[in-house]
């Protein structure tokens, strides 16, 4: 996908990717954090994670060339500056014999590598929930702003119109302004509050 992309996939695409069988099938599954001063960790991370698969392949009995021709893509992601550089909340990399598909989504996976003849889905079975729209609509005394909201998060709308002249020209109560004088007994130790 492209930098900074976050991958909703449906229905349709997790049953997909589930029903992919046949030779080797590795899933992996890792929760990023955001920010430039986590991108390295982040690559570590699934380095870290490119190795166990590498472990599970051999002790399955996967000639050592065939794993790095496996993995060969995803550690090209993991060294690409540019893939690297706008994590998400998790990223499931799906590599075969003739795939690889990477996925930036918006939720926390656990940190797995799975390995057999067919793809791990189960970690992603969240994002068939998450594909709802809602709207926040916030208001105080000077202000009216609405938001729409979403799988990757808010972003304000722009109000043009007669809903915000209506808001603006709406009367408002005035602050009500409480004051004490308290003697302490004394002739200078009053004071106002």
């Amino acid at each position: 996908p492209p930098p900074g992309d976050i991958d909703m996939l449906d229905a349709d695409e997790l049953t997909a990717l589930a029903e992919n069988r046949g030779g080797i099938r590795i899933s992996l599954f890792l929760p990023t954090r955001r920010g430039r001063a986590e991108i390295n960790g982040n690559r570590l991370r699934l380095k870290n994670l490119l190795r166990h698969a590498a472990h599970a392949l051999a002790a399955e009995g996967v000639a050592s060339r065939q794993v790095d021709t496996l993995l060969r893509p995803v550690r090209q992601f993991a060294d690409d500056p540019h893939q690297r550089g706008h994590p998400s909340d998790g990223l499931a990399l799906f590599v075969g014999p003739d795939t690889i598909r990477v996925h930036r989504v918006p939720i926390r996976l656990p940190h797995l590598a799975a390995v057999g003849n067919r793809f791990v889905v189960r970690p992603l079975l969240p994002l068939l929930g998450m594909n709802a729209r809602f709207f926040v609509l916030a208001l105080n005394d000077n202000a009216l702003r609405l938001c729409e909201g979403g799988p990757s998060g808010l972003q304000e709308v722009t109000l043009d119109g007669l809903q915000l002249a209506v808001w603006q020209t709406i009367p408002r109560r005035q602050p009500r302004l409480h004051a004490f004088v308290a003697d302490r007994g004394g002739p200078t130790s009053r004071a106002v509050f």
